[in-house]
């Protein structure tokens, strides 16, 4: 095989490897829909045979094992959602369903400017009485707590006015030359060479990359010191209004959505559903004390209270997609 060859086809390998939990996702948030129309497509109205051709050019690009689980979490959720619905004065019958997937979708649907950043509904239902709930779905195969908020570092930086792009940049430029990489090789060749390396290994233990991993943690360690620092110096009232608002979506929201989560695999599955305006988290970020610590090389802490009487909140963590220095930075909202 030619070096070329080769070269795109571990890029290949690797765009599948990332883009996989995009798919799954996908798939789960368009099935559970379905399963609320009583497993029919029509229930998603004109807009049907698309979301149904998203699920057969996903169900390819995924191992069936996958489908299955994705598929299995879906009528989970579906099941919770009504139940949920029905015991919160949701009376009206399901008349359809819409996958909000694309910018607009909310505002065009119920008619008003919706703020799709700060209301993260993946399937929006609409009731025959007139009423609309949207589900924010999540999906996960182990029975434990998953991230509930994945803002991106540009667009917080942006809102908070605090430059987290330009941290990451300086600290990316720093490492890749601590480690003699000029500065113009490509991403790509960047995975090609992690992939090289790392044949037969496990990526973080082989000899060649102590000093990538390193430089990867240092750059996630610099952006988290920047928003720790900038959290730090602001006014308290708005650093909560700031966690309400951004961190748990509990501020100006519309249309009301439930986060409802699907878990499981091998046929075993269930759902939760998490009402986010009646969370804990939100009444203690209301009124106690906040305090914030830095956990590891790329986490916050957020605790409410004080002394003894603190209590774990949630924690705000930087990761790499994939692999370090080759990938894109993510941002994600945790339970501590």
């Amino acid at each position: 095989m030619k070096l070329k060859e080769l070269e795109n086809m571990i890029e290949n390998h690797i765009k599948l490897y990332e883009q996989a939990g995009t798919f799954g996702a996908d798939i789960n948030e368009i099935m559970t829909g379905f399963y609320l129309g009583n497993g029919k497509w029509s229930i998603y109205g004109d807009s049907a045979s698309r979301v149904k051709e998203v699920v057969e050019k996903r169900s390819e690009q995924i191992s069936p094992e996958s489908f299955k689980d994705q598929d299995g979490r879906a009528k989970a959720q579906a099941v919770a959602a009504i139940d949920w619905a029905r015991s919160n004065g949701y009376d009206g019958s399901i008349s359809q369903v819409y996958w909000t997937a694309r910018p607009g979708d909310l505002s065009r649907i119920v008619d008003v400017p919706v703020d799709s950043r700060k209301n993260p509904t993946d399937i929006l239902i609409r009731f025959s009485d007139g009423g609309f709930l949207g589900l924010s779905a999540k999906s996960t195969k182990s029975g434990g707590d998953i991230g509930f908020k994945n803002p991106g570092i540009g667009r917080l930086g942006r809102d908070l006015g605090v430059d987290l792009s330009g941290a990451a940049k300086s600290a990316y430029v720093d490492v890749l030359k601590s480690l003699n990489w000029d500065g113009a090789v490509s991403t790509q060749e960047r995975k090609a060479y992690l992939k090289k390396i790392a044949a037969g290994r496990k990526m973080n233990t082989a000899p060649e990359l102590k000093d990538y991993y390193a430089g990867g943690a240092k750059v996630l360690r610099s952006i988290r010191d920047t928003l720790l620092n900038y959290y730090l110096s602001m006014d308290i009232d708005d650093l909560r209004e700031h966690f309400l608002e951004e961190w748990v979506d509990a501020k100006d929201r519309y249309p009301y959505y439930i986060k409802v989560t699907g878990r499981g695999t091998n046929g075993n599955y269930s759902a939760t559903v998490n009402d986010p305006l009646q969370d804990e988290k939100i009444k203690k970020i209301s009124s106690d004390h906040i305090q914030l610590e830095e956990l590891g090389n790329n986490s916050i802490g957020v605790w409410a209270g004080e002394g003894s009487d603190a209590s774990k909140l949630f924690r705000i963590r930087l990761k790499w997609e994939s692999a370090p220095l080759a990938s894109s930075i993510k941002m994600s909202g945790d339970p501590q």
